[in-house]
C-alpha cells in the first residue's frame, strides 16, 4: 500500500458586528480555536457530498477497473458497485482526516491505495471537492447577505433624498441661521450617535439573515441537531455588551469634557482604570463567544473520538456558525439599546434650544445620520460584491499531494518482529496448554511423576525392519530381536541395561515378571522377548511365556516353529515347551490360539505351574495380553514378583497406566515398575546432552564400567 496527503491551513473566519467591536480589531492567535480545525476535519472526512463526487469522478475514468480500491469495494460489494458503495467505502477505508499537529490550524488528508498514481489521485480529489464544496456554501450565505444589504441601500438613500429635500425648503423658507457651536457638537454627536445606531440596527437585520440561512440549512440535514445551536452563554455575551457599551459611554462623555485625553488614556489614573476594566470586558467577552461556540457544538451530541457515527460532522459546523451569529446577533441588539440610551441623553441636552434651530437641527441631524448609515452599507455591499466574486473556502492548501517514492504497508521490519513475538508468544501458551491437558507419557520424567520407578527406556527399533529375518543357529530371527540380530548395536544395550536394573540394591532380584501394557500395539512382546534374551546372555536360565492366549508373538519373534516343540505342558493346559537358539533360554508358547473362555488361563492351574517352574528357572518372563482388554494379566499377578508395564512414548496415556497399577496393587503385586517404549531423547526437553553420550554409557554399563549409574528400585 502507498500513501499520499496534502495538508490544509485552515483560515481566520472574518469578524462581524458586534463580534468585532468586542475583539477591538484584534486578530485571533493560531491555534487556538482548535474545535474549529475538527470540524472542518469532520466535515472533509465525513461529507456525503464531497466523497459522492470524488466517486463518481473516479468511477467515470476509462481505467476505473485498474484501480485498486475499486476492485476491493466491488469484492465487499454483494451485488453491481454502485457510486453511493464506493463512496461509502473511501469513507471508511481509503480517506483518512485528522488534524496536522497539535496547536496549528491545519488538516492533513491521506488517501491510502495500491498503486502510488492512485493514492496521489484519490488525495487530491478528495481536497479539490472539499473547497468546491465549502466555497458553494460560502456563496450562498453570501449571496444572501448581498441581497438584505442591496434593500437596505435602496432605501437609506430614498431617506437621505427626502431629508435633503426637506432641510434645503425649511432653510429657504424660514431663513435660518448658524448654529452656535456648542449646538454645533451637540447636533454633530446626536448625528454620530444615531448613525452609529442605523448601523447597528443594520447589523442586526443582516444577522438575522445570516442566522436563517444558517437555520435553513440545518433544517435540511434532519431534526437531530436542530436545537443544537440554543448556547446558555448567550445571555452572558449579551450582559458583557451591555457593560462594554456602558463603559465606552462613560469615557467618551469624559473625553468630551477633557478633549486633552482623547487617545491617551494612561494620562490620568481614572481613564487608564476604566481602559483596563474595558479590555477585560472584551477579552472576556471573546472567550465566551468562543465557549458559546464550542458549547452549541457540544450540546448537538457531537463525538469527536467516533467519526460518522452519528452523522453530524458537518451540522456540527453549521451549529457552531449558528451560535456565533446568535451570540453576535444578541449583542448587536445590547448595543442598539445602549446607542439609544446614549442618543436620548443628547436630545435632552437640546431642551432649550429655540425651536427654529430645533427643527434645523433635527432635519441635520437626520441627514447626517442617514448619510454616514447608508455610507457603511455601501462600504458592507462592496465588500460583499467583492466576495461574491472571489473564491470562498475556510482552508488554503499548504502543501500539495506528493507521489510517494515508498509504500506505507506493509512494514517489514515491525511485521517480523510482532509477528515473531506473537509467534512466541503463541508458542509458549499452546505449549503451557499442551503440558496441562496432555496425559500421555513423553518421557521417563511423566511416568517418575506419576509414581513409578522408571526401570529402562527403549528406542525405536524400527529401524531393524530393513535387516530382515535372520538364521541364527538354524532359526529364523525376527529382525526386531535386536539382542540376536545385532548384539552389539546400541538398541541391543539398552535391554542388558533393562536386565541390569531388575535387581534391587540388597541384591534380590524377582524371579517371575509379568511384561504388560495398557493397550495393544506398545511393543511388550518385543521387549519381552529382548529381555528374556539379555538375561540368558548373562548366564541365567531363563523361561519366556506367551501368556497371550489371542494374539501370541513369542513364538513368531524366536522362530521356534522352525525346530521340533520340546513337549507339551499339563493336560488342559494349551502349552508347549520349546527350546530355543539361545542356550539357557527356553519358552512356552499357547498351542492354539483361545476360541472360548474354557481355553483361557484357569485360577486353580496357574499357582501350581508356576511353583513348578520357580524350581527349573532363575527367570521367568510372561507376555501377558493388554491389561485394559483382558483379564488374564491380573490372574496372574498374586502369582508372580514384580511386573513391567510397557508405556509407547507420545501415545500411552498416563492415566490408563495408572489404572492398571492401581488393579494389580489390588490383587496383592506391590513391585510394579515401567518401561518407555520408542523413547528419542534428542526429541526430549533436557535429554538431548545424554543423548550424545548414550552408547558409550550403554556399553560402559554393559562391561561393568565402574562409573555406572545404580539402577533404580521397583516400586
Amino acid at each position: 500500500e502507498f500513501q499520499a496527503y496534502s495538508v490544509l491551513l485552515v483560515e481566520q473566519p472574518a469578524q462581524q458586528g458586534a463580534e468585532a467591536n468586542a475583539n477591538s480589531g484584534f486578530t485571533q492567535a493560531t491555534g487556538t480555536d482548535q474545535s474549529r480545525v475538527l470540524n472542518q476535519a469532520l466535515i472533509l472526512q465525513q461529507n456525503p457530498a464531497i466523497a459522492d463526487r470524488t466517486a463518481e469522478t473516479l468511477l467515470g475514468r476509462t481505467d476505473a477497473r485498474a484501480l485498486t480500491t475499486v476492485r476491493a469495494a466491488a469484492a465487499s460489494s454483494d451485488g453491481p458497485l454502485a457510486s453511493e458503495d464506493y463512496a461509502r467505502y473511501l469513507q471508511k477505508e481509503v480517506v483518512t482526516v485528522k488534524p496536522a499537529g497539535e496547536g496549528v490550524d491545519a488538516i492533513r488528508v491521506e488517501a491510502t491505495a495500491g498503486t502510488p498514481e492512485e493514492a496521489v489521485l484519490i488525495a487530491r480529489l478528495f481536497t479539490q471537492e472539499y473547497q468546491r464544496t465549502t466555497r458553494e456554501t460560502n456563496l450562498g450565505r453570501v449571496r444572501e447577505t448581498r441581497d438584505a444589504l442591496e434593500e437596505q441601500v435602496q432605501r437609506r438613500q430614498a431617506e437621505l433624498d427626502s431629508v435633503e429635500t426637506r432641510l434645503r425648503d425649511y432653510m429657504t423658507s424660514e431663513n435660518a441661521a448658524g448654529l452656535e457651536a456648542q449646538t454645533q457638537a451637540t447636533v454633530s454627536n446626536i448625528g454620530t450617535l444615531q448613525s452609529s445606531l442605523d448601523l447597528a440596527r443594520v447589523q442586526v437585520q443582516t444577522q438575522e439573515a445570516q442566522l436563517r440561512q444558517l437555520q435553513q440549512d440545518l433544517s435540511t440535514a434532519g431534526p437531530r441537531l436542530q436545537a443544537s445551536a440554543a448556547a446558555p452563554s448567550v445571555i452572558e455575551t449579551t450582559a458583557l455588551d451591555t457593560q462594554i457599551s456602558d463603559l465606552e459611554r462613560l469615557m467618551e462623555q469624559i473625553y468630551q469634557r477633557n478633549p486633552q485625553f482623547r487617545g491617551r488614556p494612561q494620562a490620568h489614573p481614572d481613564l487608564a482604570q476604566m481602559q483596563s476594566r474595558l479590555d477585560g470586558l472584551r477579552g472576556e467577552r471573546q472567550r465566551a463567544v468562543s465557549a458559546a461556540a464550542a458549547s452549541a457544538v457540544a450540546s448537538g451530541g457531537l463525538d469527536l473520538g467516533s467519526p460518522g457515527s452519528n452523522g453530524a460532522s458537518y451540522l456540527s459546523d453549521i451549529q457552531r456558525q449558528i451560535s456565533s451569529t446568535r451570540a453576535g446577533l444578541e449583542g448587536a441588539r445590547a448595543q442598539v439599546a445602549a446607542l439609544a440610551s446614549r442618543l436620548g441623553e443628547a436630545r435632552s441636552q437640546l431642551r432649550e434650544i429655540p425651536g427654529e434651530q430645533i427643527t434645523v437641527t433635527a432635519l441635520q441631524r437626520q441627514r447626517d445620520a442617514t448619510a454616514a448609515t447608508l455610507g457603511g452599507l455601501r462600504l458592507e455591499l462592496d465588500k460583499t460584491e467583492l466576495a461574491s466574486t472571489t473564491e470562498l473556502s475556510p482552508t488554503r492548501i499548504v502543501r500539495d499531494v506528493q507521489t510517494p517514492t515508498e509504500p506505507s504497508a506493509p512494514k517489514r521490519p515491525l511485521n517480523l518482529a510482532i509477528g515473531t513475538l506473537l509467534g512466541l508468544l503463541t508458542g509458549l501458551v499452546l505449549a503451557a496448554v499442551r503440558y496441562r491437558t496432555d496425559s500421555r507419557a513423553h518421557t521417563p520424567d511423566d511416568l517418575a511423576d506419576q509414581g513409578f520407578a522408571v526401570v529402562g527406556t527403549v528406542p525405536n527399533l524400527a529401524a531393524a525392519l530393513r535387516l530382515g529375518r535372520q538364521d541364527v543357529e538354524g532359526a529364523s530371527i525376527h529382525p526386531l530381536l535386536v539382542t540376536l540380530t545385532s548384539p552389539f548395536s546400541p538398541e541391543a544395550e539398552t535391554f542388558r541395561h533393562l536386565h541390569a536394573n531388575l535387581t534391587t540394591g540388597s541384591g534380590e532380584s524377582p524371579q517371575v515378571v509379568l511384561v504388560s501394557s495398557p493397550e495393544s500395539g506398545a511393543g511388550k512382546s518385543v521387549i519381552a522377548t529382548n529381555l528374556a534374551v539379555a538375561a540368558a546372555q548373562a548366564g541365567r536360565r531363563v523361561l519366556l511365556v506367551d501368556a497371550d492366549l489371542r494374539k501370541p508373538c513369542v513364538m513368531d519373534l524366536l522362530g521356534l516353529g522352525d525346530s521340533p516343540a520340546l513337549g507339551e505342558g499339563p493336560e488342559g493346559s494349551n502349552l508347549v515347551y520349546w527350546s530355543t537358539a539361545v542356550p539357557s533360554l527356553f519358552a512356552m508358547t499357547p498351542r492354539e490360539t483361545a476360541q472360548t473362555p474354557g481355553q483361557m488361563w484357569a485360577p486353580h492351574q496357574i499357582g501350581g505351574l508356576l511353583a513348578n517352574l520357580r524350581s527349573a528357572f532363575d527367570l521367568i518372563l510372561i507376555d501377558t495380553p493388554p491389561a485394559l482388554l483382558s483379564a488374564d494379566t491380573v490372574l496372574l499377578a498374586p502369582h508372580a514378583d514384580a511386573a513391567l508395564l510397557v508405556a509407547e512414548a507420545g501415545k500411552s496415556d498416563l492415566d490408563a497406566l495408572a489404572q492398571v497399577a492401581t488393579e494389580l496393587s489390588g490383587v496383592g503385586l506391590r513391585r510394579i515398575g515401567a518401561v518407555l517404549n520408542r523413547f528419542n531423547p534428542r526429541r526430549a526437553v533436557g535429554y538431548t546432552k545424554t543423548a550424545r553420550v548414550r552408547q558409550s554409557a550403554q556399553r560402559d554399563d554393559a562391561t561393568g564400567h565402574p562409573d555406572a549409574a545404580p539402577a533404580p528400585q521397583l516400586l
